[in-house]
């Protein structure tokens, strides 16, 4: 059983990794030779897009973590098997009854025993996730668990920061920046004499690790400098250059607001020739009823924009290959296999297309 469950559980990280790459037109990964390949190992990160984020850690590091998510998910024996399998770990809050609460002793046990026994844990130490470019004060959790270990294990802490072009935007660009690790030798001497303000201090140091990977807007007036910093951003193709130029923007909006203008620009109208590109309708004709029904989904499923991305990528993970599988069928049923095949490898490059020729701003 548990040959099979690695099996089921490498499958689905190969195939989400694979999903990564169609959903993104550019995810870099830098700082990857800072992950430990073996040994106890916390990775924290911020959180802005949901179970997103999650995915793209797991994809991008060669470990196979484990990571904590809200109970909530875990009520239905069918989800609950499909979570547990995932290497997902329930989560209880205030929200889910004070008793439940209380049974978060286990998930810290199991969480401890996941690393004495050198394996690898996501956590998003702000607790939940907010689709900003703002990082708000870590929680204890990530403090608690890495303390709470035993003394004599080689515990060590990755920083991790994710930074969207955009939190909702199919083919947008991600970058995922690991540092080096931190190790915890010195926060247990703390530990030992005041352990609440050695849990403090890791805390707020694994803060300040992970700031410099992100851009960081105040929660003052956020939506203001947002859309200055929006209007007056330029484009870079490194994504590590375009971070920093990000930074150093933002730094100089933050401190002089008054200096920038927020000039959201109106795209002037498609010409009359645009419509009669043939391609473009072939890709958006095959990719019409998949369409339909992730915007139903999205419309019945979505509780806040945060999720949007997240729901976007997994839905597009299970409805492209479903439609693409019984658009083939059928068309093999009515013609043979050399045009089904030929249908199947049109479909992709022509649904690309199709979206990108309906985003283009003329």
């Amino acid at each position: 059983m548990r040959f099979l469950n690695i099996i089921w559980y490498k499958s689905v990280k190969t195939y989400a990794a694979i999903a990564l790459q169609f959903y993104f037109r550019k995810l870099e990964v830098k700082g990857l030779e800072n992950v430990p390949r073996s040994g106890p190992l916390l990775m924290i990160s911020n959180h802005q897009n949901a179970f997103l984020d999650a995915v793209l850690l797991t994809c991008t590091t060669p470990r196979s973590p484990y990571f904590l998510t809200r109970a909530g998910v875990f009520k239905r024996p069918v989800a609950r098997w499909i979570l547990n399998s995932l290497r997902l770990i329930p989560i209880f809050r205030i929200r889910d009854g004070l008793g439940n609460v209380k049974r978060n002793d286990e998930t810290f046990d199991k969480s401890l025993r996941i690393l004495e026994k050198g394996g690898a844990m996501i956590i998003f130490p702000e607790g939940n996730h907010d689709g900003r470019y703002h990082l708000r004060d870590f929680q204890r959790g990530v403090a608690r668990i890495a303390l709470g270990t035993k003394e004599d294990l080689p515990l060590q802490i990755l920083p991790v920061g994710i930074q969207y072009d955009s939190l909702a935007g199919f083919r947008s660009r991600v970058l995922v920046t690991y540092e080096t690790p931190v190790t915890i030798t010195d926060y247990r001497e703390q530990y030992k004499e005041a352990p609440r303000g050695a849990i403090d201090q890791l805390k707020d140091d694994l803060e300040e690790k992970i700031r410099p990977l992100i851009l960081d807007f105040p929660d003052k007036d956020y939506s203001v400098l947002a859309e200055k910093f929006q209007s007056n951003r330029v484009l870079h193709k490194d994504l590590t250059v375009q971070l920093k130029e990000d930074q150093k923007l933002a730094t100089r909006i933050i401190a002089s607001p008054q200096d920038y203008t927020a000039n959201p620009v109106s795209p002037p109208p498609r010409p009359w020739y645009f419509w009669l590109d043939v391609g473009m309708w072939y890709g958006a004709v095959n990719h019409f009823l998949p369409w339909l029904l992730l915007r139903a989904i999205l419309k019945g499923a979505l509780k806040t924009d945060q999720f949007l991305g997240s729901l976007k990528f997994a839905c597009g993970m299970i409805l492209v290959p479903i439609f693409y599988t019984l658009q083939t069928l059928g068309v093999y049923l009515l013609s043979d296999w050399v045009w089904a095949l030929l249908y199947f490898l049109t479909l992709w490059p022509s649904g690309l297309y199709a979206f990108t020729r309906f985003n283009k701003k003329y």
